[in-house]
């Protein structure tokens, strides 16, 4: 997601079948376990992938149970001294601000109004906010001071959001992520375990999930400090031709996104490589763009064997010296379950000279380490950690 000064897309859908949150535990840095039977959050141990694997030199982290919630995954915060809210937010790297809306935060006595306006656009949302501080933290760890955008108006359409993008992107002039890792002692880096329709999706700040896919982890550059912004070469069919070039794109990773939006001709190049393999797919599906429109979705068993059909490639640039990294994405991850078997298409078409973001549709299948300190983002598949 992202402001109005860049092209944004926030896809809210309205044929969602919601997980239920995670029940986890939260282990602090005594060992002590507390049982979070209405929360979806943990704090766990784990070692960095780029330097220590010895399990005795670990650092604390604080792992945070991710659950589906209108097209996007969100964990739960925690806001305010004495009569503290709980409120549900987007985890979101496409942006860096924390928004919260009117529709679920009520201001109390420890919220201060800071008298500034904002005006935010997240593509499909926008609205006026008010600044506001206030006490604001996890189910683990030390909650922070923390500057945030307060939507008061009923008319906004927005979702709450916790940005995790860099600091020079906040409107509100924090960023949570930082304060947060400071207050805390993190690593600069978190990770993410998207998991579709799965139970098990997670968010860990500072560090991994529990066996994390080390091993296996590819890496690229980040190469600008604002969005999450990877330098990508083409894309392809798998054992196939090439589809496109995005030489010279901006390429931005967004787990605030839930489908990738491409160039026009890799767009077309993929939807004919599609009907190649089953040309019975209504061509409406593959152009729709909001719930009303005709084939917006499809049941699952329109097509068939899904198997069958070609799994798209992404090739990003790998880091110096390094070979280039080549990520995959099957039918069963950009064919998007939105519940019930309701299917939607995980690609859209870029308007002229707009961003290139791979969201959910690249995401939900890889676990993905933003390691901000290396500037580098590592990617791995998540074959066996969804499902728990």
């Amino acid at each position: 997601m992202f402001f109005k000064n860049m092209f944004s897309l926030l896809f809210v859908f309205a044929l969602i079948n919601c997980n239920k949150p995670i029940v986890d535990k939260c282990e602090d840095k005594n060992g002590v376990t507390h049982d979070l039977t209405f929360s979806h959050h943990s704090s766990v141990k784990n070692s960095t992938y780029s330097t220590d694997t010895d399990p005795s030199n670990d650092l604390k982290d604080l792992d945070e149970g991710l659950h589906r919630e209108s097209g996007e995954y969100a964990l739960a915060i925690k806001v305010g001294l004495g009569n503290i809210q709980t409120i549900d937010v987007v985890a979101d790297t496409g942006s860096s601000d924390l928004v919260l809306s009117n529709k679920s935060y009520r201001p109390n006595s420890s919220a201060a109004n800071q008298n500034q306006s904002l005006s935010l656009s997240y593509g499909t949302c926008s609205g006026q906010a008010t600044l506001y501080k206030d006490t604001i933290g996890l189910e683990c760890g030390n909650p922070i001071e923390q500057s945030f955008a307060y939507l008061a108006s009923s008319g906004s359409s927005c979702p709450n959001i916790m940005g995790l993008g860099y600091a020079p992107l906040a409107q509100t002039g924090s960023s949570f992520f930082d304060g947060l890792s400071s207050k805390n002692g993190l690593q600069n880096l978190f990770s993410m375990l998207l998991c579709g329709q799965a139970p098990g999706s997670q968010l860990v700040l500072g560090g991994h999930i529990k066996n994390a896919p080390i091993a296996t982890m590819q890496l690229t550059p980040i190469v600008q400090e604002s969005y999450y912004t990877v330098n990508a070469k083409s894309m392809s069919v798998k054992d196939g031709d090439d589809i496109g070039s995005l030489a010279e794109k901006l390429v931005i990773i967004d787990s605030g996104t839930t489908l990738s939006i491409v160039p026009t001709d890799i767009h077309k190049a993929i939807v004919s490589a599609i009907l190649a393999k089953n040309p019975s797919i209504p061509a409406n599906f593959f152009t729709s763009v909001k719930p009303s429109d005709e084939d917006y979705t499809l049941q699952a068993d329109t097509f068939g064997d899904i198997s069958q059909l070609p799994t798209i490639t992404l090739t990003l640039a790998g880091k110096k010296d390094s070979s280039d990294i080549i990520l995959e994405i099957p039918p069963q991850v950009y064919l998007k379950n939105m519940g019930h078997n309701n299917l939607i298409f995980g690609f859209r078409e870029a308007s002229d000279g707009e961003t290139i973001i791979f969201g959910q549709t690249l995401m939900d299948n890889y676990y993905i380490v933003f390691d901000r300190e290396n500037k580098q983002i590592g990617f791995a598949p998540n074959t066996g950690l969804c499902g728990n």
